[in-house]
């Protein structure tokens, strides 16, 4: 059975704006910097995007350049893996930017 993501990334509608939940704490993420903080920090993340679709964030270290993020999502019974990027597409895609990204699971 695979490890629950330690960490979620969920929109706030509250905020307007994605938020870091570690239970039983919440971190806003308004800006680039504590993104890439929290990025550094852990390789796994359960994501819920503004549009409410779902998916698992996975940092995989390659022979090459320090690790690329991959998007896992369980689409009619089978787990189905993107390529999202390097660091700071991860970062454009939970600002909103890359939303397209996430739909080309559905």
């Amino acid at each position: 059975m695979p490890k629950k993501a330690e960490y979620q990334i969920v929109w706030s509608d509250t905020l307007q704006s994605y938020e870091l939940l570690h239970s039983p704490f919440s971190y806003p993420l308004t800006s680039y910097s504590s993104l890439e903080l929290w990025l550094d920090h852990s390789t796994t993340f359960h994501v819920c995007s503004s549009t409410g679709q779902t998916f698992t964030l996975r940092k995989e270290v390659k022979q090459r350049g320090n690790g690329y993020w991959y998007g896992y999502k369980r689409v009619n019974g089978r787990v189905e893996k993107k390529y999202i990027g390097e660091q700071n597409k991860v970062t454009l895609l939970l600002c909103g930017v890359g939303e397209q990204k996430i739909a080309c699971f559905v």
